[in-house]
C-alpha cells in the first residue's frame, strides 16, 4: 500500500475534523437512547456499552477495543448494527470507523483480540445500510477507507469491498 497516499494519522485527523470529540452526548440523549433500544431483543450488549461510556464519560476518540469494548460482559460486536439508531449512539460511529481503520492497518493482526473481525464486518454492513444518511465529508472519508480495505495486506474483505464500492458508486 502507498503509505504516502493514506496514513492512519491522516485518516484520524480527517475524522476529528468531521466528528467533534466534545461535547459528549448528554443525560437526556442517553435516556432517549436507552428507552429506544431497551425493547430490542438483542440490545443488551448495546445498552451495556451505552451505560459504560456514559458513566465513564468516554469520548469516541478514546474508546478502544481492548480497554472499553472487549472487557464488557456482553459481546459488543453487534454495536455497529445499532450505531445509527439514536443520536447518542451516532456519536460513537467514529469509534467504529476508527477501530475498522486500525484493523485494516493491521493493529490487531498478530494478536487474538476478541472478535474484532465481526465488529468490523458489522461496521461495514451498517455503513452500507445507512450510506444515504451520511454527509459528503463522511462519504469522502469512506472512499478513503475503502481504498485502505482494498489495499491492505492483512485481511481479505473482497465481498465487503464490493458492497461498499457499489454503494459509493450508485449514490
Amino acid at each position: 500500500m502507498d503509505n504516502n497516499f493514506i496514513s492512519y494519522q491522516c485518516l484520524l485527523n480527517t475524522m476529528e475534523d468531521i466528528y467533534p470529540v466534545f461535547p459528549l452526548p448528554d443525560n437526556k440523549q442517553f435516556k432517549i437512547c436507552i428507552d429506544f433500544i431497551k425493547s430490542e431483543s438483542f440490545a443488551l450488549p448495546v445498552i451495556e456499552f451505552c451505560e459504560y461510556v456514559h458513566v465513564h464519560k468516554i469520548n469516541w476518540l478514546k474508546c478502544s477495543w481492548e480497554y472499553d469494548l472487549m472487557p464488557l460482559e456482553y459481546d459488543t460486536t453487534i454495536l455497529p448494527h445499532y450505531i445509527f439508531s439514536t443520536y447518542f449512539l451516532r456519536y460513537y460511529f467514529p469509534t467504529c470507523l476508527n477501530l475498522t481503520i486500525k484493523y485494516f492497518f493491521g493493529d490487531y493482526y498478530k494478536y487474538e483480540i476478541g472478535n474484532i473481525d465481526s465488529f468490523v464486518k458489522y461496521t461495514i454492513d451498517a455503513v452500507v445500510e445507512n450510506y444515504k444518511n451520511l454527509n459528503e465529508s463522511e462519504k469522502n472519508l469512506l472512499g478513503r477507507i475503502l481504498k485502505l480495505m482494498e489495499n491492505n495486506s492483512f485481511y481479505d474483505y473482497k465481498d465487503e469491498c464490493i458492497k461498499l464500492k457499489n454503494k459509493i458508486m450508485n449514490n
